[in-house]
């Protein structure tokens, strides 16, 4: 009897003593880090939630945490204003390098996006180079070399996002997969978005990005093509409001612009041309402008001559009708047939031109 009560102690004297199964650890050494405050934070709702804080000392600093599911954790160094970010799962994880190359070392999740990253470097090199030719275009006012280098940095972004979409097809079982798809998902087509997450592992589906990823995806799927617009109504420069079901009986593209929005004013006069040559056959556009600034939204529809109609709620990006259509970057269009179908999307140059004449032969 004494020995089996014995066994017993000892027993919970080691389950004690154990490390829980889903505890993680970060071990960090970043030598250019001050000594100051670093905070471990993950994205809740769209903004940061801290989890904890500790003192970096001689750039070495340490967390212990619980983790019931992998998911993207963030480091915040106040004293150098800088951020890391990576996946956490139980375990241990190495990180040292510097600020701009981190090195992740001891989770196998992390492992695989860093070989995602690595593989996307070329794409985001060549970015950097078409955004300073852009910005010296923009300086000279050369709205050809703009246009331009739009069409080039469209080709690219469409390889970078084959390659992903590519990583998630052959990571369907990884938590990787639906962050990727949930944070790239308005760079996707909608309906392979859609196929992707339904053959989606059922190991993740725990994930918080699986949960966002479809309530993203319901919302964009409402206006999808062949899906009946969504109807809202917001105010004219006059204060009137103007309802989308106004429409009716004509093709209708309703555009999501902003004065501030330098793609947008590049595409302004292919609108002004497609609508002079258009309008009087039965098609309209409905302008919806991501102006805060009234006066800034005013001068930019007169010096653009957008002489169809426009509305804003002056709510930025929270302008409730980009929000009812999911759009998180402008220009961005949808074209309606007169029954309130959408029957496109995102067309722009050369693609509105050969849709509308596709329509009005």
């Amino acid at each position: 009897m004494k020995k089996s009560f014995l066994a017993i102690i000892l027993a919970m004297f080691l389950f004690s003593c154990s490390t829980p199964e889903n505890q993680f650890e970060i071990i960090g050494n970043l030598p250019e880090a001050s000594d100051n405050w670093v905070v471990l934070a993950k994205a809740v709702d769209n903004d940061l939630k801290t989890i904890d804080s500790v003192m970096v000392k001689g750039g070495k600093f340490y967390f212990k945490g619980i983790i019931d599911f992998p998911e993207m954790y963030y480091l915040y160094f106040k004293a150098d204003d800088k951020y890391l970010g990576f996946f956490i799962e139980p375990g241990k994880m190495n990180i040292s390098g510097t600020f701009d190359e981190p090195i992740y070392d001891g989770l196998p999740i992390q492992a695989l996006y860093d070989k995602l990253m690595h593989d996307l470097k070329s794409w985001e090199g060549q970015f950097e180079i078409l955004s300073a030719q852009y910005r010296e275009a923009s300086a000279k006012g050369d709205l050809d070399m703009q246009k331009a280098i739009e069409e080039k940095a469209e080709l690219i972004e469409t390889e970078r996002n084959e390659h992903i979409m590519k990583f998630i097809e052959e990571n369907s079982n990884s938590v990787i997969a639906p962050f990727l798809l949930y944070n790239n998902i308005h760079s996707f087509d909608i309906e392979k978005v859609e196929a992707i997450t339904n053959v989606i592992d059922s190991s993740v589906h725990k994930s918080v990005y699986y949960t966002l990823l479809n309530d993203e995806l319901e919302k964009l799927l409402k206006v999808s093509i062949g899906r009946m617009a969504p109807l809202f109504s917001q105010n004219d420069p006059d204060g009137s409001p103007v309802a989308l079901e106004s429409f009716r009986g004509k093709y209708l593209l309703i555009d999501f612009w902003a004065s501030w929005c330098q793609p947008c004013r590049l595409e302004n006069p292919n609108l002004v041309a497609n609508y002079a040559k258009y309008r009087t056959r039965g098609f309209e556009i409905f302008g919806v402008s991501l102006d805060r600034d009234r006066a800034a939204w005013l001068k930019g529809i007169a010096d653009d001559n957008l002489t169809w109609p426009q509305v804003s709620d002056l709510q930025f990006w929270n302008n409730e009708a980009s929000r009812l259509y999911g759009v998180n970057s402008i220009p961005a269009n949808f074209l309606l047939d007169p029954d309130g179908i959408i029957i496109a999307k995102g067309l722009r140059g050369k693609q509105l031109e050969d849709k509308l004449a596709e329509i009005f032969p």
